[in-house]
């Protein structure tokens, strides 16, 4: 690692944030810091320090923000509270950078004696520790999380290739954190989960058609949950069953406007990757790459400089598309004029802003149209639409049929 892009990192951390910065290699040994003395022991008697555990403390909470792809706070020894994100070099833990200690509140008389028992501390070092919490930064609990993600990204910074080693431990971690809960859920309610959620398959789809990445992970994840839990631990199985979330996945994608000869081009690639998959985690995360890659193709995002941009307005109107929401409104969460804004999005996606926004409430719309105990009027108001004339004619351009026929045809 280079020494000058090192320090600048940690002085940069360090004097926008106000938190003491060190950084320590895979033997727990600090080799650079930035700000005061990085730990209570530095300011122990000799007697003291012997019976410090702040090494393997640090070696502990960095091996623990390794394994979930983020940062990790924890507390030292001294009940202080620190937090770290892991240095990884071909996928190898090298080393994290620790920031701390901090106070969550103002500090009173009971850590100092806290910190005096545990140590078994003499008189003589009660001024020292005084002043030590004394000059320990405060931070309010609810920006703790947003410090330990900034420095996060300050040590992704540091990194090259490795830093995608841990975007997807991290999106395995959630994953598996996901299909857990789905688990549990059905363990509960184990008769009500014994058929196959073709509902949810439905939903998945209208989320992959709108572009909907954050919901459509959201009820993959549920379905992998069920298919895990009605498989009989049979790999399988599980594997013939999420292979047909596959075919499902790419006929949404291609439906949503994704380029068929790609899509099923990279049908033919994740179904050779799949035989040589042997765990539920490795399988669960497969299905989610495959949802992924076929998403980037429903608005060719895939090499698209403005991608990230596109899938965070995605998301929003996704997730207001029953309120009344704006061009300007929307323009102004990624910070653009709504002229230029409105130039980009037709680019990219293909459809101008008013028209993406009317597919994805028709295509909700449809859900609501299965349950016959609400009105055409209840569902245009619930998608967003201001009145029944207005979505029966948006319904009719884009389906080619009005919400009463679609609903008289389908059979639900």
């Amino acid at each position: 690692m280079n020494p000058k892009q090192l320090k600048e990192t940690l002085e940069a951390y360090y004097y926008a944030t106000g938190i003491n910065l060190f950084m320590i290699d895979e033997q727990g040994k600090i080799l650079e810091t930035c700000g005061g003395m990085p730990t209570l022991c530095t300011h122990l008697t000799p007697a003291s320090k012997e019976g410090c555990h702040c090494t393997q403390v640090h070696l502990f909470a960095s091996k623990q923000a390794e394994k979930i792809g983020e940062g990790y706070v924890f507390h030292c020894p001294a009940g202080l509270i620190h937090y770290t994100a892991p240095v990884i070099y071909n996928r190898v833990l090298r080393g994290a950078l620790i920031a701390g200690p901090i106070l969550l509140d103002e500090p009173d008389d009971m850590i100092l004696e806290g910190i005096m028992r545990k140590y078994d501390l003499q008189e003589q070092d009660r001024e020292s520790v005084r002043k030590y919490i004394e000059d320990i930064p405060i931070v309010m609990p609810e920006k703790v999380k947003y410090l330990s993600k900034l420095l996060f990204l300050v040590t992704l910074s540091l990194m090259d290739q490795d830093r995608f080693v841990l975007y997807e431990r991290n999106q395995r971690m959630h994953q598996q954190s996901h299909i857990n809960l789905s688990l549990q859920d059905m363990k509960e309610e184990e008769k009500s989960h014994s058929h196959y959620p073709y509902e949810k398959e439905k939903e998945l789809m209208t989320k992959v058609k709108n572009g909907d990445e954050v919901g459509a992970k959201t009820i993959l994840n549920d379905i992998l949950g069920h298919i895990f839990f009605t498989s009989g631990g049979n790999m399988e199985v599980m594997k013939a069953r999420t292979l047909e979330l596959t075919s499902l996945l790419s006929r949404a994608a291609v439906e949503g406007g994704g380029a068929l000869d790609k899509i099923f081009g990279l049908n033919y690639k994740f179904i050779g990757q799949l035989s040589k998959i042997e765990n539920i985690e490795d399988l669960s995360y497969w299905i989610l790459k495959v949802l992924d890659r076929f998403m980037e193709n429903v608005f060719s995002l895939a090499h698209s400089k403005n991608a990230e941009l596109i899938k965070t307005v995605l998301s929003y109107i996704n997730k207001n598309y029953m309120n009344n929401i704006t061009l300007e409104e929307v323009s102004g969460i990624v910070y653009l004029n709504p002229s230029y804004f409105s130039t980009i999005f037709k680019k990219e996606t293909g459809v101008p802003f008013s028209t993406y926004l009317n597919k994805v409430r028709i295509q909700e719309s449809k859900q609501l149209l299965k349950d016959i105990n609400l009105s055409i009027l209840d569902i245009a108001l619930a998608v967003g639409f201001e009145d029944q004339s207005y979505y029966s004619k948006v319904f009719k351009k884009i389906t080619g049929t009005t919400p009463k026929e679609y609903r008289d045809h389908y059979q639900f």
